[in-house]
């Protein structure tokens, strides 16, 4: 097993992958601080590239139509939506029926989704958790996960930073 680590203003990555890899081996990236340790995604090295390259182009200003502080929660109520197959949760759609705070979200894994995206002249990078639909009680425990809600992590980051993470994966991809 190898471990690149990556040392940021105020986080840490830690790019845990193994000897040998192809472009289907998983990755983990473990984002941590003083405070936490989290693992933000868990998935191969390709998909990992990709969000890398797409990222690169697609940081977009938070629009006016967007609570920003309610991402996370939105992205939960919009797969809560299709879930029940309702609009229970009054949220704004585009023309091609996506919520429209998908834009600003580069990855939804098992546990948590990964947000980018330039507010108030700021680039952010949040971490926000995600509700695992049960068979059972479904809209009694969304209920309660909606109550107990709170952002997994928040800061600023800088072109710097994203260029310096962008560099360490495509190093690692290029590898192959």
């Amino acid at each position: 097993m190898m471990i690149n680590k990556i040392s940021l203003n105020n986080f840490d990555l830690s790019i845990i992958y193994e000897d040998e890899m192809d472009y289907y081996t998983d990755v983990q990236i473990v984002l941590s601080t003083d405070r936490m340790k989290e693992i933000i995604y868990d998935d191969n090295i390709l998909h990992l590239k990709n969000i890398v390259m797409s990222s690169k182009t697609r940081i977009f200003n938070i629009s006016d139509m967007i609570e920003e502080d309610k991402l996370g929660i939105h992205l939960n109520d919009f797969y809560f939506n299709q879930y029940q197959e309702t609009n229970t949760y009054d949220l704004k759609y585009d023309e091609m029926g996506e919520w429209v705070g998908m834009k600003y979200c580069i990855d939804v894994g098992k546990e948590n989704a990964v947000w980018l995206y330039r507010f108030h002249d700021q680039i952010y990078l949040k971490i926000t958790p995600v509700f695992h639909i049960p068979v059972k009680n479904a809209n009694m425990k969304y209920q309660m996960f909606r109550k107990q809600y709170r952002d997994v992590f928040k800061t600023t980051v800088s072109r710097e930073d994203l260029y310096t993470i962008e560099k360490k994966i495509l190093e690692m991809y290029q590898q192959l």
